[in-house]
C-alpha cells in the first residue's frame, strides 16, 4: 500500500536529518490513510498506519484514538499494543497503562526486544527496578540472538541514508535519552573490527 511507502520515506528522511520532508510525508499517509477508510472505517491496519504518522507529527490524541480503533479493529497487532504504550508513557506518564499494553504485546510476540525494552523504562519510572532489569536482561539476550544469527541492528550500517552511522551510536542515543546524558560505551571485541 502506497501509505506504508510514505511513512517508510517519512521514516528515512527523519533518520537523515530531512525534518520538511519527513513531515510532508508522514501528513501524506495521514492523508491517503484517512481518504482510504471512508471507504473502510474499521480497517485495522490503516487505523495503525495512520497512528504511527500521527504519533510521529506529535499528533497525540489522534493517534491514541487510532491506536485504540485499531487494537479495538483487530487485537492481534503487538506492534500496536507496544506504539500505543510508548504513546501512553510518553506524552501522557501513564506507566503503569502501557505497561499493560506491553504485557499484551508480550502475550502476542514474546520475544519482542521493543515491548522489552519500553516496559523496562516505565518500570524504572515506577521504581520497579527487578522487574525492569529482568525485561533489559531479556531484550538483550534477544538482541543478542539476533546478532549472533546476522539478523539483528547490531553492527548494521545504513549508508543509503548518507552516513556510516551504526547500532553502537544508536545505543549512545538510545541511553542517553533515557538516563538524560550523554553515555559512553566502550567497545565490544567484535566491533573494534568494524569500526
Amino acid at each position: 500500500m502506497i501509505v506504508v511507502t510514505y511513512l517508510s520515506r517519512a521514516q528515512a528522511y527523519a533518520e537523515a536529518g530531512r525534518g520538511a520532508q519527513a513531515t510532508a510525508d508522514y501528513q501524506a499517509a495521514i492523508d491517503m490513510a484517512s481518504k482510504q477508510l471512508e471507504r473502510s472505517p474499521e480497517n485495522a491496519r490503516l487505523l495503525y498506519w495512520r497512528a504511527i504518522a500521527r504519533h510521529a507529527l506529535g499528533q497525540s490524541r489522534q493517534a491514541l484514538a487510532d491506536y485504540d480503533a485499531s487494537i479495538s479493529a483487530d487485537s492481534r497487532n503487538p506492534f500496536a499494543y507496544t506504539n500505543r504504550g510508548i504513546l501512553l508513557a510518553v506524552h501522557y506518564g501513564q506507566h503503569e497503562r502501557a505497561i499493560q499494553d506491553f504485557d499484551r504485546a508480550l502475550a502476542l510476540a514474546p520475544r519482542d526486544p521493543d515491548a522489552l525494552f519500553n516496559r523496562a523504562i516505565a518500570r524504572i519510572r515506577l521504581q520497579q527496578f527487578d522487574g525492569a532489569v529482568d525485561d533489559l536482561d531479556a531484550a538483550i539476550a534477544v538482541r543478542d540472538g539476533e546478532r549472533r544469527h546476522g539478523c539483528g541492528r547490531g553492527g548494521v550500517r545504513r549508508p543509503h541514508l548518507g552516513a556510516q552511522v551504526d547500532a553502537r551510536e544508536d545505543q549512545r542515543i538510545g541511553a542517553a535519552s533515557v538516563l538524560g546524558s550523554r553515555v559512553e560505551l566502550e567497545p565490544a571485541e567484535d566491533d573494534v573490527g568494524a569500526l
